[in-house]
């Protein structure tokens, strides 16, 4: 797996995921999601499907590289927090700042994990 993966995340498009002119909230992630499920459960659902589809590719992709499965799973969790989280610090302080050490630290941790992979046989 090349660092291209990893790279996307400090993709130039981050600026429209961190706009410098996003308004400010008072309400933090969690609770405005929890209203969200509460007032409209299928957006939580959707949201679910898509969090899902993304981790299950990601495991995938580094199963295919050696990898142990469990390992691959908790790696895209991992990830997919990591990426979703930073994304809303980014929103909130109107800077890519958070995004960006994500993408960084996601970057060494898959370096790592891909150079630590149990030897299973020939690898792609």
């Amino acid at each position: 797996m090349s660092a291209t993966a990893t790279a996307t995340i400090g993709h130039p498009a981050r600026k429209s995921l961190c706009p410098s002119r996003s308004r400010p909230s008072s309400k933090n992630a969690s609770t405005a999601f929890t209203e969200t499920d509460d007032d409209a459960p299928h957006l939580a659902r959707s949201a679910a499907a898509v969090f899902a589809r993304r981790q299950d590719a990601l495991a995938a992709l580094f199963e295919r590289h050696g990898l142990p499965e469990q390992r691959g799973k908790r790696l895209a969790a991992f990830i997919a927090a990591a990426v979703e989280g930073s994304v809303i610090m980014c929103r909130a302080e109107r800077s890519p700042a958070a995004l960006e050490a994500a993408a960084a630290e996601i970057h060494d941790l898959l370096v790592h994990a891909l150079q630590n992979r149990p030897e299973t046989g020939p690898r792609p």
